[in-house]
């Protein structure tokens, strides 16, 4: 069989879709194939909210997507899988790629998109050390202005919040003495998986 990439889409039910870029195929068996997507595959699905339940998950082809050993297009058409496994897991925190004490700006980033729509910054924590921090401040009047349905979340901290980082005089005074720990809840992946908690240093 031939497989023919970019002929291959998967939309919901307001016919929003994704064309796949897959580059991996095995056969199953003679008429079953697996395919695999691509991390840009599934990151356009989660944020375009394509394949959140089995029912909003078709998957459509055009003709010529497919031909046989002896050369002849399959039809184009569509089909729901028959098997669908929900995404049950949280996202984690990956890293911090910025935190500006002059702009007040702190960007974290995390392992797949999130909502982050929903964060709430009252479950941050910045503090000097991971284990026994000697000081920790939660923010009170920071706040999160973008709407993007991305794997990056930026705090915009508000002056307040960010003087009272500067006046313990020891958080964040040093990369190794910057950890911001993020509670449980702080944010929720696009299938609605809510963070479970860990800690970065910057």
């Amino acid at each position: 069989h031939t497989f023919v990439f970019g002929s291959w889409q998967l939309q919901n039910m307001a016919n929003t879709s994704v064309t796949l870029s897959a580059t991996s195929i095995a056969a199953v068996n003679t008429t079953v194939f697996s395919l695999a997507l691509t991390p840009s595959d599934i990151y356009h699905l989660k944020t375009q909210r394509v394949c959140f339940s089995r029912l909003s998950c078709l998957l459509t082809w055009t003709s010529g997507a497919v031909l046989d050993t002896a050369g002849n297009a399959i039809a184009g058409s569509s089909a729901t899988a028959t098997s669908f496994v929900l995404d049950t897991a949280p996202p984690t925190l990956v890293d911090i790629p910025l935190f500006d004490e002059n702009l007040g700006t702190l960007v974290l980033r995390f392992n797949e998109p999130v909502n982050n729509t929903l964060a709430s910054v009252a479950l941050l924590v910045a503090q000097d050390f991971f284990d026994s921090p000697s000081a920790t401040v939660t923010p009170v009047s920071s706040t999160v202005p973008s709407a993007n349905l991305n794997e990056n979340v930026t705090v915009v901290l508000s002056q307040a919040d960010l003087n009272a980082i500067k006046q313990t005089l020891v958080i964040c005074r040093r990369q190794s003495s910057c950890w911001i720990v993020v509670q449980p809840g702080f944010v929720s992946d696009l299938s609605g998986n809510a963070l479970s908690q860990s800690a970065v240093t910057y």
